[in-house]
């Protein structure tokens, strides 16, 4: 999703591809399923309200989502984006440039995630990675016992905000929720922008809430990692504890699936939960997440050292390469689905079927990667930003 978090660096000379670690991106390919999943109901229901679907499947679907999806996977992106913004960084001091190159690809992202916000997805993250990655930036220079007190702190806090946004989700949700789509979204294109546009800011505070401070946090430690070396260290780390981290991971996952059954059932039947055990639920999910991001993360980077060359690794790694271009294309047809100048499914969709149709979207995604990269060197989102950050067009066909 978030190509400035790429291993590679701008590249030296012109037409030069920089390396790239493999493993990085298959683990940011993996990543945009979970992506994927969450962002799902957004664009199958209006704004404020919730996919429907009275039955056991609509139910057991929204389980999986929230305690197994939400909250999980944009941790390990804001993990690797940290890691790329010191990659790069690194390679800029190395080479003795200024960053001025990589402000301008920030630039360009923030201003691509203000575009994908309006057309596409109110829900979009782009424009937040942008500002993390600019307050990264002076960051990267601290040491490391500051870095480590701010991801602490910033994590912290990033679990309280997210056990307010659940709690909020669980207990506030009014019975009979009005799932009638607005007009706007069911008209053309440009009225759906322009509905899209209205929902936008406070579509953002949610985003802010919810991810802000934990992608903050996250950040912070994939900076930690570039300067603890990398993958090869977190694999050693991971082989030393194996067994305690895969207690954790067990223990952690059986919380989250207790309590995000607990949050379920506070949404499909508003009041039937008390607060006091919503807020524990919510804090539980929000407390789990780390855990289950960190065992995804070894379980994906053990895969790719193990069989690098397997065929589900190649895919995977296409996907990342290409992660930002995928994670617009998301938007693109899921909107397709969902709004009036496509399909037109706006609040009609139950949540299993929402689901399903993710996993078909994941699908299509990772076949475009696969295809794109036959001919070309870099996806459409990507080679903007290198363009814009190198001042000229940069080349294109392999």
């Amino acid at each position: 999703m978030m190509t400035v978090a790429h291993r590679a660096a701008m590249p030296a000379r012109p037409g030069v591809q920089p390396q790239r670690e493999n493993g990085l991106d298959a683990l940011r390919g993996f990543a945009l399923l979970g992506i994927v999943v969450v962002n799902a109901p957004f664009f199958a229901s209006p704004l404020g309200g919730a996919t429907i679907g009275p039955g056991v499947a609509d139910a057991l679907a929204e389980w999986i989502v929230i305690a197994f999806g939400a909250g999980k996977f944009f941790l390990i992106f804001s993990l690797l984006f940290g890691y790329g913004i010191a990659e790069l960084a690194a390679r800029a001091k190395e080479q003795e440039r200024s960053t001025a190159a990589l402000r301008r690809r920030l630039a360009a992202l923030f201003i691509i995630g203000v575009v994908h916000g309006v057309f596409l997805f109110y829900g979009d993250i782009l424009m937040l990675y942008a500002v993390i990655g600019a307050a990264l930036l002076p960051l990267s220079r601290a040491s490391p016992p500051a870095l480590r007190t701010v991801t602490i702190t910033a994590l912290i806090l990033g679990v309280a905000s997210q056990n307010v946004v659940f709690t909020l989700g669980a207990t506030l949700v009014p019975e009979g929720a009005d799932l009638v789509p607005k007009t706007g979204y069911l008209g053309s294109f440009l009225d759906a922008a322009a509905a899209r546009a209205a929902d936008l800011p406070i579509a953002q505070i949610g985003v802010l809430m919810f991810n802000a401070v934990s992608a903050l946090a996250m950040a912070v430690l994939g900076l930690l990692w570039h300067r603890g070396g990398g993958v090869d260290t977190v694999i050693g780390l991971a082989s030393r504890h194996s067994r305690a981290m895969r207690r954790a991971a067990i223990a952690a996952a059986l919380v989250s699936a207790v309590a995000g059954l607990v949050i379920v059932l506070a949404m499909r039947d508003p009041g039937s939960i008390g607060l006091g055990v919503s807020i524990a639920s919510a804090a539980a999910v929000s407390l789990a997440a780390p855990i289950l991001s960190a065992a995804l993360v070894l379980a994906c980077l053990r895969r790719t050292t193990q069989d690098p060359d397997a065929a589900s690794v190649a895919a995977l790694a296409a996907l990342g390469r290409t992660s930002l271009s995928g994670y617009l294309l998301h938007s693109v047809l899921l909107s397709a689905v969902f709004n009036g100048w496509g399909l037109g499914l706006l609040g009609t969709v139950g949540s299993a079927r929402v689901l399903l149709l993710s996993f078909a979207v994941y699908a299509a995604m990772l076949c475009f990667a696969v295809a794109w990269q036959q001919w070309f060197r870099l996806g459409p989102a990507e080679w903007v930003l290198r363009s814009v950050a190198a001042l000229r067009p940069i080349p294109l066909m392999r």
